[in-house]
């Protein structure tokens, strides 16, 4: 269902206002649905309000990773303002909720035309890029328990920030978490045991509530510091 876009929470349109005009509606989306698919033309991009997508790679044996994570301080089809079709990843989203989309060539004509929107974009993208490089040394060198606290705070950060929620519960299922980190359901339910009997989430059918989040930030990988503090050093997130 889409409506005219009205007061944006996606940051980069809040802070610059872009001319998209009529063309710019407010769509909503599922957990699970697929925003882009991989090597797909890109006609539209998308900047989520409420929604949290992650970047998912395939590889040729069937298995999957999670290369980035995406909420409201961003953009979806970022590619399709550089001159470029396509890119590589399915982008799913995590956490239901809305985005503003925008025709690709729309965005593209407001992205060279309009400077500080310009600059919001290649702003993000830049600390995007530094957050998928990041995964990448995070998937080969840090542990499962880790590698999950970190999951769980990327993806709480951009729920709380726009609704506002002291107590942050995030829907999903071990097959979605095992996708996301590259990993076995078995070994998942393991992690999730871990995290849930050290008392900093509690676990329930589809859902996880983080429970002391200053406990599952001292339990993350150092990826989460680095990130963040890139994010904010670049006042993205």
């Amino acid at each position: 269902m889409a409506a005219n876009a009205r007061n944006s929470h996606n940051l980069i349109l809040s802070r610059s206002h872009p001319a998209f005009g009529a063309s710019a509606e407010t769509v909503t989306f599922r957990a699970g649905e697929t925003i882009l698919a991989a090597n797909r033309t890109t006609t539209h991009v998308f900047f989520p309000e409420s929604l949290v997508a992650t970047f998912v790679r395939h590889l040729l044996d069937g298995s999957t990773i999670g290369a980035g994570i995406v909420g409201f301080e961003g953009v979806i089809g970022i590619e399709a303002m550089f001159g470029a079709t396509a890119q590589p990843s399915d982008v799913i989203v995590q956490v239901g909720g809305t985005a503003v989309r925008v025709p690709a060539m729309i965005a593209g004509s407001v992205f060279e035309s309009d400077r500080e929107f310009r600059g919001l974009v290649l702003r993000f993208a830049n600390a995007f890029a530094l957050q998928i490089g990041q995964a990448a040394v995070c998937n080969w060198f840090h542990p499962l328990e880790r590698r999950l606290s970190y999951w769980l705070l990327n993806v709480a950060d951009r729920i709380a920030s726009t609704n506002g929620q002291k107590g942050i519960e995030i829907s999903l299922t071990q097959e979605f978490l095992a996708n996301m980190l590259g990993t076995r359901i078995a070994s998942i339910n393991e992690a999730i045991s871990t995290l849930t009997t050290s008392g900093l989430i509690r676990h329930r059918r589809h859902l996880i509530e983080i429970v002391d989040r200053p406990g599952l930030e001292e339990g993350a990988c150092e990826c989460y510091a680095t990130v963040s503090s890139l994010y904010a050093r670049d006042r993205v997130l």
